[in-house]
């Protein structure tokens, strides 16, 4: 089974961080990862008798997929997700939903997560899904570790940068439909129903029948009927 490597902010135990990282790996990257064909790995649940830091190069470096977490803005995430990034091979960003990500990195694409919202938590795991399967990731058995490789995965990387960017953006289109049909409601809402005198009826009234005698003769008739039945 191919391996996918998370990178993540993990955390002293009982933390906030660690219960974030706990729940983002059983609700959403491990579950999705399954379903694409692929073991989950996270570093502090190995038993391994090699130093953690060439454990953890070496997941960087042999994993076909990495998933980095950018919550929480640690050194040490920054630093492997720059050594992945370097080796040109397949990354996906989380982070937070409204968690900045620093200047430097500003221009990295990362996907938004909410863990308190169960229609987002579907929402990001199909994201997932859709990202993962698009990579190729036999690139490097077929082509070796050649710039082609890396070029194909980029150009890949960019692609499902631009289908976020494009789904963002019917999002946002969506919201302000929606906030400009509630808009228009609520302004209707508020009009104060017009208030209409008998005496402006009876003005009106008369002037339609100066303009069609017809009428008033239909108007007697009607009222002559009625008063035969009282």
């Amino acid at each position: 089974m191919k391996k996918c490597f998370i990178v993540s902010e993990i955390g002293e135990e009982n933390s906030v961080a660690r219960k974030r990282a706990n729940q983002l790996f059983k609700h959403v990257l491990q579950p999705v990862c399954q379903m694409c064909g692929f073991e989950a790995v996270r570093v502090d649940q190995m038993n391994v008798a090699d130093s953690i830091t060439q454990t953890i190069v070496s997941y960087l470096k042999d994993s076909e997929l990495v998933i980095a977490d950018l919550t929480g803005h640690n050194p040490n995430v920054f630093y492997e997700i720059g050594y992945r990034t370097a080796l040109g091979k397949p990354i996906i960003h989380l982070r937070q939903k409204d968690t900045a990500i620093p200047f430097d990195i500003a221009n990295i694409r990362a996907f938004d997560y909410e863990l308190t919202d169960l229609d987002a938590v579907q929402k990001i795991k199909g994201r997932l899904k859709d990202t993962i399967n698009s990579y190729s990731y036999d690139l490097e058995e077929a082509y070796g570790e050649t710039e082609l490789a890396t070029e194909a995965n980029q150009m890949i990387a960019l692609l499902n940068s631009l289908a976020y960017k494009i789904d963002m953006l019917n999002e946002e289109v969506g919201k302000n439909d929606r906030e400009t049909i509630k808009a228009v409601v609520e302004a209707c809402q508020q009009q104060r129903p017009v208030e209409v005198s008998e005496n402006q009826v009876m003005q009106s009234v008369l002037m339609e029948l100066m303009r069609n005698p017809k009428a008033a003769d239909s108007l007697l008739e009607v009222s002559e009927k009625f008063g035969q039945k009282g």
